[in-house]
């Protein structure tokens, strides 16, 4: 069943300009869509999130049941999660009685082991993760993979301005990413390679690194910017290749690998788990065992950022489509 005609309520992380891609989608496919955040972005939400958790959950179910109240008067055909951590198991019950003729369907972009939703699967009619590891150990999440947009996408047909530049953006989530970082800023700057790197931290992360486990970051390393969907952008259009440090609770394959495919550009990453996929190709994807950049590894890697570019397999990118994607979440149910 494809989500033509269908209503779907759509709960989630007010992620970068990501809920606008899905609704978008989903109603260029003929569907009707509402994006209603996950938790509030209010300066009292975040502080409480990461310093008084008791009023943190009090602040989501006073705003949950305001959603509920809000829109379980009206039709809808689905209500789709993605993400569940921030709720309590109680209040999606709640979403469950409220919201009696609908499907649920919960999207992971989580492992697991970074946040574990075992306890919520049985109250949802799909269930799917972008972490094959998990769906390998549990038989009731399905396993897919994240996508690109049409905006990544259209990049695939641009010829990058700096064919042989790398670029890396993620957050700092915690000290090996960063460590990893500084080793490869230190291999392109030994090789005369550009590299443009934008590891997002706040400031209450920086400062928490510093009192509770001592870690200096460079400010020169890090922004305390997020990077915004424009400069994400240009990042993937003027750069041929994109570098992926993924975070190591996890196997599954984050966006910027998913975009790199979108967009046609050359992988460097330091998750093995991409060899299993079918548009792996080691002459388009470089995998980084462990997380030491040794002699043997810059050598080969020096070769891979100048071998001549060729694009990956149109057949085993269009299933990577956000189009794709939103088809295969909502023909379930």
């Amino acid at each position: 069943m494809s989500v033509n005609g269908r209503r779907v309520l759509y709960i989630g992380l007010d992620y970068y300009r990501l809920p606008k891609l899905i609704v978008d989608e989903i109603e260029n496919q003929g569907g009707i869509c509402v994006f209603l955040p996950i938790k509030r972005r209010d300066l009292q939400t975040i502080a409480s999130s990461r310093l008084f958790h008791g009023r943190f959950e009090s602040i989501q179910t006073h705003y949950h049941e305001s959603i509920i109240q809000r829109y379980s008067n009206q039709q809808w055909d689905v209500v789709f999660f993605i993400q569940i951590h921030h709720l309590t198991e109680a209040m999606i019950r709640k979403y469950r009685v409220s919201f009696k003729g609908a499907s649920f369907i919960l999207y992971n972009w989580d492992s697991l082991e970074q946040h574990d939703y075992t306890k919520y699967i049985d109250y949802f009619d799909q269930v799917f993760s972008f972490d094959r590891l998990d769906t390998e150990r549990n038989r009731r999440i399905v396993y897919q993979p994240l996508f690109f947009g049409p905006d990544i996408g259209r990049l695939s047909s641009i010829v990058p301005s700096k064919k042989h530049g790398l670029q890396f953006t993620g957050t700092f989530n915690q000290l090996r990413r960063y460590q990893i970082l500084k080793r490869i800023i230190t291999f392109c700057a030994n090789n005369d390679i550009e590299f443009t790197h934008k590891m997002s931290v706040s400031w209450t992360r920086y400062l928490r690194e510093i009192a509770e486990h001592g870690n200096m970051l460079n400010p020169k390393l890090v922004t305390f910017n997020a990077v915004s969907p424009m400069e994400y952008i240009s990042l993937f259009r003027d750069n041929g290749f994109v570098v992926d440090i993924p975070n190591n609770s996890q196997s599954g394959l984050s966006f910027r690998v998913i975009e790199s495919i979108g967009s046609n550009r050359k992988l460097i990453t330091f998750n093995s788990e991409i060899v299993k996929e079918p548009f792996y190709d080691p002459d388009l994807v470089f995998v980084v065992e462990g997380e030491q950049i040794t002699e043997v590894i810059q050598s080969e890697m020096v070769k891979f950022i100048q071998d001549e570019y060729k694009p990956f397999k149109y057949r085993f990118v269009e299933k990577y489509f956000l189009a794709e994607w939103i088809r295969t979440i909502f023909d379930v149910c």
